[in-house]
């Protein structure tokens, strides 16, 4: 055969040593024979253009060395035989690409089979692109963070004409704290851990001064016949002084600080009586919270039981704690107003959203034509900051501006364990509560709770017995 017609090749001379198809036997190298030839780089998948090139780049048949193939990897060992299927890609359309490679269009370059994965990358590679992402991401960070500081500088801060303006109370006010200073400074963690001295310098003297209307020498009228029978003494002249007493009512008293008072409250640490009401008292005592977990607010609230109870009650003679531990009328039967939230003076003072939505729910308390007043008092009064902020008007009308000072030996006739100063018992504790039974008229145009709510609470604090023993009669 002449050099231009290469005598073509019989496989089965080749040495079985090197044909996996014939160590595999007859029935497999058929079944391959019949399989479509996989397309190697360079080589056509037709059989007779693979020829073309075998007689192209072979003329001599002496030469031809049928395990080497310019296309192969150098890095593979050319002493060893490497099956076409070694090199198949179940992922590729080889008769596509052969059309294309007959059509004379440029083959495509191939793509590595997982595009973003860094599996086949050098290990140095690998660490270049991580340091690459974490210097992205130090860069995005720092962006933000300047453009956020450079919002807050232009709108919120004090400099910025664009900045939100809160005012800032008088700092020569009687009360010139808002609630939620009062209740850090006066907690337990803070007199225990400073003594009380934060306590002090922000309550005195104010507190004690302005927000106890039931003095013990001012609440009664102590007569001589009492002062006689009893060895009692009032306080010396130069404190009981009337010009002194009366600049002091005047210008410092419960009715005309009725905002301060509440929210100074916890003040009443001081007077060592109580404990100071625990912080969480008034999510404790919410109403939401008392659907799911009522006990918990009746633990807290077990040692001031007397604060809202219905009998033995003892607003007016423990008013300071009952102000402190105020979320605990949350308990009470019947139609309640809940208490106020403790940041309530705080929103009500910036004239904040919060405020208009809270005072809301307090309207019936400046209702004239409601009993809501007077059977939710002390809880009224947590909402004394809607005043002249909101349609919420929580008023409280100077102490016996309605009533008159009870006489001081009524507190005999009504208390049994009294009893044995006889000569200044003249009357039965029914006729001396007399003049206050307006006080519980069921009638709300007759009842004058609300024209002298402390003057009847003065009064409740005896005649209180009178409603508690005809409740105990059949």
């Amino acid at each position: 055969m002449s050099d231009s017609h290469p005598r073509p090749i019989d496989p089965d001379t080749i040495d079985n040593a090197y044909d996996p198809d014939a160590r595999m036997g007859e029935p497999y190298r058929a079944e391959r024979m019949m399989a479509p030839a996989p397309v190697h780089h360079g080589i056509s998948a037709r059989p007779e253009a693979h020829h073309n090139q075998i007689e192209d780049g072979f003329r001599d048949e002496d030469n031809i060395d049928l395990y080497h193939d310019d296309n192969i990897d150098p890095a593979r060992d050319d002493n060893v035989y490497h099956d076409e299927e070694d090199d198949f890609d179940p992922t590729r359309d080889y008769e596509e690409e052969a059309s294309k490679q007959a059509n004379g269009e440029p083959e495509e370059p191939r793509r590595r089979e997982f595009k973003y994965s860094t599996a086949s990358m050098p290990k140095r590679s690998r660490c270049r692109k991580w340091c690459l992402i974490f210097l992205l991401f130090l860069l995005f960070f720092a962006i933000t963070t300047g453009i956020s500081m450079l919002i807050d500088w232009l709108f919120f801060s004090d400099e910025s004409d664009n900045a939100p303006f809160y005012p800032e109370r008088d700092g020569n006010e009687t009360f010139p704290q808002d609630k939620v200073f009062i209740d850090q400074v006066c907690s337990e963690g803070t007199t225990d851990f400073d003594g009380g001295a934060r306590c002090r310098e922000a309550c005195q003297p104010q507190f004690l001064e302005c927000c106890d209307p039931f003095n013990e020498f001012e609440t009664h009228n102590y007569t001589e016949s009492f002062l006689n029978a009893t060895n009692t003494t009032l306080p010396p002249e130069e404190v009981y002084d009337d010009d002194l007493f009366k600049e002091r009512v005047d210008t410092c008293t419960f009715d005309t600080n009725v905002r301060g008072c509440m929210a100074y409250g916890k003040c009443q640490v001081l007077g060592e009586l109580v404990d100071a009401a625990p912080s969480n008292l008034p999510i404790l005592c919410s109403a939401h919270y008392l659907e799911q977990d009522r006990t918990s607010c009746e633990q807290a609230c077990q040692s001031v039981r007397c604060c809202f109870s219905e009998t033995n009650k003892c607003l007016a003679t423990n008013f300071d704690v009952c102000m402190d531990y105020a979320p605990c009328q949350n308990l009470r039967s019947g139609f309640i107003v809940e208490t106020a939230p403790d940041d309530l003076d705080k929103a009500c003072f910036w004239e904040l959203p919060e405020c208009f939505e809270t005072c809301e729910k307090a309207e019936c308390c400046g209702n004239p034509d409601s009993s809501c007043y007077n059977n939710n008092f002390l809880s009224c009064l947590t909402y004394a900051p809607c005043t002249n902020v909101t349609l919420t008007k929580v008023e409280v009308p100077p102490i016996y501006s309605r009533l008159e000072k009870p006489p001081a030996e009524f507190v005999y006739a009504c208390n049994e364990e009294k009893v044995d100063v006889h000569d200044v018992v003249e009357k039965t504790c029914v006729e001396y509560c007399e003049p206050a039974m307006c006080c519980y008229n069921q009638n709300p145009t007759e009842n004058c709770f609300r024209d002298d709510p402390l003057g009847c609470m003065a009064w409740d604090q005896e005649c209180q017995v009178i409603f508690e023993l005809q409740e105990d009669q059949p």
